[in-house]
């Protein structure tokens, strides 16, 4: 994230970045931890999409992503529900 701050040139954006990094590593950490038993499948999608751009297999990656991004929605969705 760094990179992409020091390109953006805006230090105040930076600040606010830097300030609320503590916050998004406690989201992501709580985030992985109810994953833990789908980490599997999710081994499975970023493979196929890395493997997707490395041969240029546009179908395939946007299917890849796809999936992705429905497992994600999905799993958002249990939990703000107050499911596990």
């Amino acid at each position: 994230m760094s990179v992409a701050l020091d390109a953006a040139r805006n230090p105040l954006l930076g600040e606010i970045l830097s300030g609320l990094m503590p916050c998004f590593r406690r989201i992501q950490f709580r985030a992985f931890s109810l994953r833990l038993d789908d980490l599997t499948s999710y081994a499975g999608l970023f493979h196929a999409l890395v493997e997707s751009l490395e041969t240029r297999d546009i179908e395939r990656g946007e299917e890849s992503l796809r999936r992705y991004l429905m497992q994600e929605r999905e799993f958002v969705l249990r939990h703000l529900e107050g499911g596990s």
